[in-house]
C-alpha cells in the first residue's frame, strides 16, 4: 500500500488556481501545510514545515521561476516536487 503525503506545500501565484487546488486537496483528505505565492519564503518554509510533497507553479510572474526554486530546494532536500502550470507556451516548456 502506498502512503499518502501528510503535508503538501503549494507554491502558486494565481489566486483562482490556488483556491481550486487547495479545495481539491482538502476534499481528497490531503493536508496543505502552507501556501506560498512568491519565491521569497519557499526555502525557509520547506526547512521549517518539512512537507512531504511540493506542488510548484513553473511560472511565478518573475524571477526566479518555479524551476529555479526547485533547483535550489534540491541542494538541501529530496522532497518530491510536482510542477504545475495553468497555461502552456513554448517558453514554459523549453525554459527560454
Amino acid at each position: 500500500m502506498h502512503n499518502k503525503p501528510n503535508k503538501i506545500l503549494i507554491v502558486e501565484n494565481d489566486p483562482v488556481i490556488l483556491a481550486k487546488l487547495n479545495k481539491m486537496l482538502i476534499d481528497l483528505h490531503y493536508s496543505v501545510c502552507c501556501i506560498v505565492s512568491t519565491d521569497e519564503n519557499v526555502s525557509s518554509l520547506v526547512k521549517d514545515k518539512n512537507p512531504d510533497m511540493i506542488l510548484m507553479n513553473i511560472n511565478l510572474n518573475g524571477n526566479p521561476s518555479g524551476i529555479d526554486i526547485a533547483k535550489d530546494l534540491c541542494t538541501f532536500t529530496d522532497i518530491p516536487i510536482i510542477y504545475i502550470l495553468s497555461g502552456i507556451d513554448n517558453n514554459s516548456i523549453t525554459g527560454r
